[in-house]
């Protein structure tokens, strides 16, 4: 009979974790109700970010998925001209990214456009919204956070 093997998450690890989530939520909150991410709201993923990119050990790594996951989203507000994706999303793209890596960061990208694509089918189906209408993203960043988060914990 093989002895189970628990394996344990570092305190750092689950901190972080409730930092990024708790800073999620009410970035998902301000932007459901105001419609914008405001700076003083990014804070805490900023702090993060400094934390990873000063003792973490992968800070090359982080930076680049930084650069990655914002320069996506600061393509996308070119190309839409401001009009379909805030600079606030760029700028907490950008903090994910820092914080979770790169490969975690593009999946939980890929899978908050799918979101956001099955939410605005959804409003614009019941006449909620119009194609035109604005549809916040930090939401769909925090589902999506959300959901990767309790996919790794099973």
């Amino acid at each position: 009979m093989t002895p189970l093997i628990v394996t344990r998450v570092p305190l750092t690890d689950n901190a972080e974790y409730g930092i990024l989530l708790g800073a999620l939520l009410s970035l998902a909150s301000i932007d459901l109700q105001s419609g914008y991410v405001p700076n003083v709201a990014l804070v805490p993923l900023a702090l993060l970010c400094g934390f990873h990119l000063s003792f973490g050990a992968h800070r090359s790594s982080d930076m680049l998925a930084a650069l990655l996951l914002g320069g996506t989203g600061m393509g996308l507000h070119l190309i839409g001209e401001g009009a379909s994706f805030g600079l606030g999303d760029v700028k907490l793209l950008a903090l994910v990214g820092c914080v979770l890596g790169a490969e975690r960061g593009l999946d939980i990208l890929g899978a908050a456009f799918v979101i956001g694509a099955v939410v605005a089918l959804f409003l614009v189906a019941t006449r909620r919204r119009s194609r035109k209408d604005a549809i916040p993203f930090a939401p769909m960043i925090c589902v999506a956070v959300l959901a990767q988060v309790g996919i790794r914990a099973l």
